[in-house]
């Protein structure tokens, strides 16, 4: 057998293994099945039990298209699931902006020979010629064995520490080029057998890329619409006759009309950030940097550049990310305060590890402030105050990342968001059709320094976006390691609640609350059907603080947790909540009074004695594969069509193309945009 594919066949092999179930359990660890009041949740649980023992009838998704998948990507289109598509149908259909004022790069210059490129087992080796470069989808390892390179602007000379990166195609990849060495002391060159005819005058830079697969590259069993954002074992266009055929690596070198693109960053960009890192430890006031623009102009990008710069010189920055929707220091839908020591590059996977040490984060919720900007302003507040208590007077700079709402009561938002935070600068990304400068004439944001924005397609939705880093959080099995197995072939944690205020009510049972944002009015009795199978926040608070939130907040039920009734308040500087997580709640046993929930949290932070837990309910989204996994689906699907019935008998979803009186099916068109 080739041994491409006897390595393809082991990989296989030791996939079918991880999707073993997995056990999570935290005090009384319970299966679905056995809750005595059962949520739809619990039952897609036992549904996945039931169907493990059926032989005969075992459905799987696979990352190619057949007769049978094709058939049921057009029912999945009826219930909100998109069919697999490839990166380029989905650029076509998204929301772009028609301006970029800096050339894209799509496709690495660097063109592959029998000299220039060892392939090894687990790596390859590449030799770089003066202003050759790589834009490379994956995970990877890279170590620099001869010279400098240059990662998105930043130097690295040669060492023998890798630098490893994940870059899927959610974002643009980052850029490595051969660079000049600046200081012949810092090179630590590395000769090998397989890289000594590279160190000649031909090349500039010499490059060992290695596998490192994380078990992100497994998402797309998962949640097939971003199957296509890291390579597959096998490429749908592989071809083993390919002179430079690659198979089994977890990257891919990407060349010209791949529908990727690079990371690039326009000359204006690069005078800005000398000017801001220049001198940034002298002053005897910290910086503060608002970075400002419309949705998809590149404030993250601008951010992660000025980061990298600084860090690089071995000074820390503090990163004040305020945009919930596209958090890139924090889960999804959160605001927070971190200290950064290293640059980033590509996907940012300690925002997904509970060992993430964020000064202070806070769930927001919703992916705009627009739902509810009373509460988010009291959150900012509380950010802002951590700031200026733990790292003004250590004189670290501060980088702002702005929601993309900067439109009609988006401009008073701004207003407020200046006087809590006091920027000494800021940098506004603009197309040349903006219309946004006469509406903040009367903004005050200290020195004001305009570049232009980087406005590119989309590959994919804002939504789908969300939907990775949901998923990519609630899998992370810690230390940059993830399983995507579907959360529900797993026990999930109880945690007991209390159903009164007083005596052992008070101190015995873990969870203490739950909230709902955006909840007023709120039936207690519908608690249940309000909490089971979404997407939580979850606080520790000190029994003391509890305490004193019961006179005012909390209302009690014989049956179900004490309830919140007003969560704005949780937000004000009178009250010391942390942050400890998301989670995903799987169903509430009102008989024996547990809560079940899917949490990366630790079952030590949540144990702890001398806290209790709050539950915060937002509107974040839920994959609906995550609740209803694909294979399961399928399965019930085939046995509806031979029972000829209409009910597909799961949970959540339906697949019958039968309507009631008045319904009419909604088609969302994607491709339309406001005009600009």
């Amino acid at each position: 057998m080739n041994p491409c594919l006897e390595g393809y066949a082991s990989l296989n092999k030791q996939i079918k293994q991880d999707r073993k179930l997995r056990i999570i359990g935290l005090f009384l660890s319970v299966n679905g099945h056995v809750l005595s009041a059962m949520s739809a949740f619990a039952a897609v649980s036992t549904a996945i039990e039931l169907n493990d023992s059926d032989e005969n009838d075992e459905v799987t998704y696979q990352p190619f298209s057949s007769d049978d998948e094709a058939e049921m990507d057009q029912e999945f289109e009826n219930f909100g699931i998109p069919p697999g598509t490839s990166l380029q149908d989905i650029s076509n259909k998204q929301e772009s902006v028609p301006v970029r004022t800096n050339p894209a790069i799509t496709g690495s210059k660097f063109r592959p020979d029998d000299d220039n490129l060892v392939y090894g087992e687990n790596e390859i080796t590449v030799g770089l010629k003066n202003y050759e470069y790589l834009i490379i989808k994956g995970q990877y390892s890279l170590t620099i064995q001869r010279g400098a390179v240059e990662i998105d602007s930043v130097l690295f000379h040669a060492s023998e520490t890798p630098v490893k990166i994940c870059s899927p195609s959610l974002t643009s990849l980052p850029m490595i080029a051969s660079a000049q060495v600046t200081d012949r002391s810092l090179v630590n060159d590395q000769r090998t057998s397989e890289n000594e005819h590279l160190f000649s005058s031909d090349y500039k830079s010499v490059l060992k890329i290695s596998n490192w697969k994380t078990g992100l590259e497994g998402i797309g069993e998962l949640y097939p619409p971003l199957k296509n954002i890291l390579p597959l074992e096998i490429p749908s266009d592989f071809d083993p006759n390919s002179s430079h055929a690659v198979l089994g690596y977890s990257f891919e070198i990407v060349f010209a009309d791949s529908g990727y693109t690079g990371v690039s960053l326009p000359k204006t960009w690069k005078t800005i950030r000398s000017e801001l890192t220049e001198g940034v430890c002298e002053d005897r006031n910290p910086t503060r940097v608002f970075v400002l623009g419309t949705k998809n102009s590149g404030k993250s990008t601008f951010v992660r550049f000025l980061l990298n710069s600084i860090t690089s010189n071995e000074q820390n920055v503090v990163i004040l990310d305020l945009d919930p929707g596209q958090p890139e220091y924090s889960p999804s839908e959160t605001i927070s305060l971190t200290e950064q020591t290293v640059p980033i590059f590509g996907l940012n996977l300690k925002q997904f590890s509970q060992t993430l040490k964020t000064d202070e984060c806070h769930y927001i919720g919703f992916s705009s402030p627009q739902r509810d900007p009373d509460t988010y302003l009291e959150a900012v507040s509380k950010l802002c105050l951590t700031y200026e208590s733990r790292y003004a007077s250590r004189n670290l700079p501060l980088l702002v990342n702005i929601p993309g709402w900067v439109k009609g009561f988006g401009v008073k938002l701004l207003e407020r968001l200046s006087q809590l935070i006091n920027p000494t600068h800021t940098v506004y990304l603009h197309s040349s059709s903006s219309e946004l400068d006469r509406e903040l004439d009367d903004v005050s944001f200290g020195k004001m320094m305009k570049a232009p924005g980087i406005f590119a397609p989309a590959g994919y939705s804002a939504s789908q976006r969300r939907h990775f880093n949901t998923l990519a959080y609630l899998h992370t099995l810690g230390g940059c390691k993830f399983n995507m197995s579907p959360l529900i072939t797993s026990p999930p944690y109880s945690i007991s609640y209390s159903t009164s205020l007083a005596g052992a009510g008070l101190y015995d049972q873990k969870l203490g609350a739950i909230g709902v944002l955006d909840g007023a009015g709120l039936n207690h009795e519908d608690l249940q059907l309000c909490i089971e199978a979404t997407v939580v926040g979850l606080y520790s608070v000190s029994l003391e603080e509890f305490a004193s939130l019961i006179p005012t907040m909390v209302q009690t039920h014989a049956s179900f947790p004490n309830y919140l009734n007003d969560t704005s308040q949780l937000y004000t500087n009178a009250h010391t909540l942390k942050f400890l997580g998301l989670g995903l709640v799987h169903s509430m046993d009102t008989d024996r009074k547990l809560l079940n929930i899917y949490t990366p949290v630790a079952a030590k932070t949540l144990s702890s004695p001398e806290t209790k837990i709050v539950i915060i309910r937002g509107r974040s989204e839920v994959p609906v594969q995550e609740i209803a996994p694909r294979d399961v689906v399928l399965k019930y699907n085939k046995k509806r069509k031979k029972a000829k019935s209409e009910n597909l008998g799961l949970p959540y979803i339906s697949l019958s193309r039968t309507e009631g009186k008045g319904v009419k099916s909604l088609n969302v068109r994607r491709n339309i945009v406001r005009r600009r």
